[in-house]
Parts: structure tokens; C-alpha cells; sequence
């Protein structure tokens, strides 16, 4: 979406506004044209670098990235994102917060962005509405800037806990699917259903060979469940937290149960994503205003 920018002198700006009053006031008292000169071109540099400043993040469109994921206590990498074609080039444009400002990056081209990381110190969906896009291109006389409309993050609770990693549940709740668990290959025993030979290791080996799949066993999955937790909720979900992380980083399928919340059983990145977004928005009393520290 479009935004006005606005637009206000640097102390260098206004440095360079005393020096033209002060050429001024000399030019008139020694009645000196080339003094009167020195000043008028001051002056016009002056205004035109406002101009320059102006135009510099005018008419930009810009929309916000992905909402960032983070653990409460570390930082959200925040991204604004230039759409559409630019008639002009853009230079030194940053993305800052009030007395924090970024490092300046070119927009360039459509596509191009520029980044910021805040910290995200509790657990929820904050709200983030004190971005600005900056400039003092091009002599630094002038600052521009234009608000950014507000964004917000996903940060999960912190994982802490002492429990270790549940062994499973007594529900039978789900089976691993055989298509997805491939687990390797044994030696043929009689009664293997013939379907499950791998007749490629046959063909290579001269031996048959049956493929074995996690679910053939009839394994259980791992239930993450809040009820097996302690303290209060803020700890039991940093607990739950604790037990995704571990849970997904040795390849284990889990599920989560969280009193009203049941998300079923499933393994990989998308699995641990879907479950620490359920624990950060869990029984909020609303979005989170942030404001600028």
C-alpha cells in the first residue's frame, strides 16, 4: 500500500540553513553580490536536496514479508518488500524504529527489500505498528521518512523445561503410514505378504528382501499432552515447547493435545511449525501492541 512521506531537517541541515543566514546577513550589511550569489546557491541546494529527499520514498509500494517465527527472548528478522516497477532509481533507503535505525540498503528493483530484527520478549502474536522507511540521500540534509503500516510476529514460548521426552501414549491414536516410514530392508520371512519384497534388491542380491516400514509394526505415535506437564501455564507450554523441539530433532511422529487443542500426529518441519504456532496463540486475551523501546 502507498504511504506519504514526510519530511524534516537534519542538524546538518540545519547547519546548513544557519550558513545561508548568515551569508545573507553579511551580503546585506557589506553589500556584496558575490556573497548574495554564495548564499542563493546554498539555498537552492538546500531545497533541492529536500526535493531529492522527498521523491526518494515517495509513491513506493511496499508490502510486509512472511510474519517472522522466533522463541520468546531472541529476535524476529522482520522484512519489507518492494513491489511493483520503479520509474526511478531509489538510494540509501533503510527500515528503522525511533532511535533504533537500520542499516541502509538499496531498493533498487521490484523484489528488493530491506530488514530489521526486534526482539520478541513473551510469547503470543505482538503487534508491531512503530516501523518507519527513512532516507537522508541524497547530501544528508534532509531526513524523509513515511510510517509503515503495523506487522506482526508469531513468537512461541520458550523451551524449558525439566521432564524428559514422553515415551509415547496407551491410545492407539495412529499408526505411522507405510508409504512415508520406509525404514529398510530385512531378510524374506515365510508368510511376508508378497507385496512387500523389494524385488530390486532380489534382482541385485539373488536373496529376497522385504522392505520394512515403521507402521507395519503398529507403532504408536508420541502424544505431547499439557497434562503431563507441571507448574503454570506459562510453564507447562514452555515444557510442551521443550518436548516439540526434541521431538522433531530426532525424527519422531507427535501430536499435541492442549485441553480444546488436538492436532493430530505427523512428523517434519511443517508438523513442528504447526504445533509451536498453536502454543503461541494459545488462550491469548487479544493481540499484543508493541510500541518502540
Amino acid at each position: 500500500m502507498r504511504w506519504r512521506a514526510s519530511l524534516l531537517p537534519t542538524g546538518v541541515g540545519l547547519g546548513s540553513l544557519a550558513v545561508v543566514l548568515v551569508l545573507l546577513a553579511t551580503a546585506i550589511n557589506y553589500a556584496s553580490n558575490l556573497i548574495f550569489g554564495m548564499a542563493f546557491i546554498l539555498l537552492a541546494l538546500w531545497l533541492q536536496a529536500a526535493w531529492d529527499a522527498w521523491r526518494n520514498l515517495a509513491g513506493l509500494t511496499l508490502r510486509w514479508g512472511p510474519a517472522p517465527h522466533a522463541f520468546a527472548g531472541e529476535e524476529a528478522d522482520f522484512r519489507v518488500v518492494l513491489v511493483g516497477p520503479l520509474t526511478r532509481p531509489r538510494h540509501r533507503v533503510a527500515l528503522a524504529v525511533p532511535g533504533r535505525e537500520g542499516p541502509p540498503e538499496g531498493l533498487l528493483q521490484s523484489g528488493d527489500g530491506v530488514g530489521i530484527v526486534r526482539p520478541v520478549l513473551a510469547r503470543g502474536l505482538p503487534v508491531f505498528s512503530d516501523f518507519r522507511l527513512i532516507s537522508t540521500w541524497p547530501l544528508g540534509l534532509w531526513c524523509a521518512s513515511r510510517p509503515l503500516p503495523p506487522c506482526s510476529a508469531v513468537v512461541y514460548p520458550r523451551p524449558d523445561g525439566a521432564l524428559p521426552l514422553p515415551e509415547g501414549h496407551p491410545d492407539p491414536a495412529h499408526n505411522s503410514n507405510e508409504a512415508s516410514d520406509f525404514q529398510g530392508l530385512r531378510p524374506y520371512a515365510p508368510g511376508d505378504s508378497p507385496r512387500h519384497i523389494n524385488w530390486r534388491a532380489f534382482a541385485r542380491r539373488g536373496e529376497p528382501a522385504v522392505n520394512r516400514f515403521d507402521g507395519s509394526r503398529g507403532g504408536h505415535a508420541l502424544w505431547l499432552r499439557d497434562g503431563a506437564c507441571t507448574g503454570d501455564l506459562e510453564a507447562r507450554l514452555s515444557q510442551l515447547a521443550l518436548w516439540i523441539v526434541e521431538a522433531d530433532r530426532q525424527g519422531r511422529e507427535f501430536g499435541l493435545g492442549l485441553q480444546a487443542v488436538r492436532i493430530p500426529p505427523a512428523r517434519g518441519h511443517v508438523q513442528r511449525q504447526v504445533c509451536l504456532s498453536a502454543l503461541a496463540a494459545f488462550e491469548l486475551r487479544g493481540a499484543r501492541g508493541v510500541s518502540a523501546s
